[in-house]
């Protein structure tokens, strides 16, 4: 998955997270805008994270060749 894609998708959870939240506590229009902007930006910066650790966790394509190995057996 793609940053941007993850970032699109951390900001919809979370917008949908607090409008639903808001919409069963039943704040106000400010608030409940603070608390679903707070929520979407989380969201965004979540799905961001989760993208950089799944890089950083998946192991690399190895060049054999680069270490004297090519791949042959004697």
């Amino acid at each position: 998955m793609q940053v941007k894609h993850a970032a699109v998708a951390g900001v919809s959870i979370g917008f949908l997270t607090g409008f639903t939240i808001c919409m069963v506590i039943g704040v106000s229009l400010a608030d409940g805008l603070f608390r679903v902007s707070i929520l979407a930006v989380s969201g965004a910066w979540m799905g961001v994270l989760l993208v950089w650790l799944n890089d950083l966790l998946t192991p690399g394509k190895q060049n054999k060749t680069l270490h004297g190995h090519s791949g042959r057996r004697l």
